[in-house]
């Protein structure tokens, strides 16, 4: 019988052994200073080679061909443009014044945009003046900003009659 060698008692904090696997590479070896240098592909006492030849390029087979015809000159055409109408840009103005705060002067700056924008208008169509977005702007802005200035208005009036209409209480001595 062969005798067994004495068992390592079992350690639960170790890990268990792996099994060996032909894939895997093998572990790195150490540096060894000691070691033989590896062979040198190059001899360092030769002269570097050259990296271009001294040789000329070689002729074109070709002879050197201008490769487009010359291009003819551009000529750039300035098409007018419309000036702008006065009163579509006084639409819209009057229409953005009327949105941010118009319902605090009855609507006035609302209903200034709406007859501009109109008249802005009936300039755009035949096309001698521009801006005819800004007068559709305008009048946008105009009819939008007009309703709560009117209403506010009603209400101004209702409060107005009220106040005068009902007696007012005076306290006695």
């Amino acid at each position: 019988m062969h005798p067994q060698p004495p068992q390592q008692p079992y350690d639960p904090y170790q890990p268990p052994p792996q099994p060996y696997d032909p894939y895997r590479a093998a572990p790195p070896q150490a540096y060894d200073p000691y070691q033989a240098a590896p062979p040198q592909a190059y001899d360092p006492y030769q002269p570097a080679p050259q990296p271009f030849s001294a040789a000329p390029y070689p002729a074109s087979p070709v002879p050197y061909q201008q490769p487009y015809p010359p291009q003819q000159p551009v000529h750039f055409v300035a098409v007018p443009v419309a000036p702008t109408s006065g009163t579509a840009v006084v639409s819209l103005i009057a229409g953005i014044i009327g949105i941010l705060g118009g319902w605090c002067v009855f609507g006035i700056p609302c209903a200034i945009a709406i007859i501009t924008g109109h008249v802005a208008q009936r300039e755009t169509k035949t096309g001698e003046r521009g801006g005819n977005g800004l007068a559709i702007a305008g009048l946008v802005l105009g009819y939008i900003g007009i309703l709560p200035a009117v209403l506010f208005t009603i209400f101004f009036g209702i409060g107005m009659i009220a106040s005068i209409v009902s007696p007012t209480p005076t306290p006695t001595p």
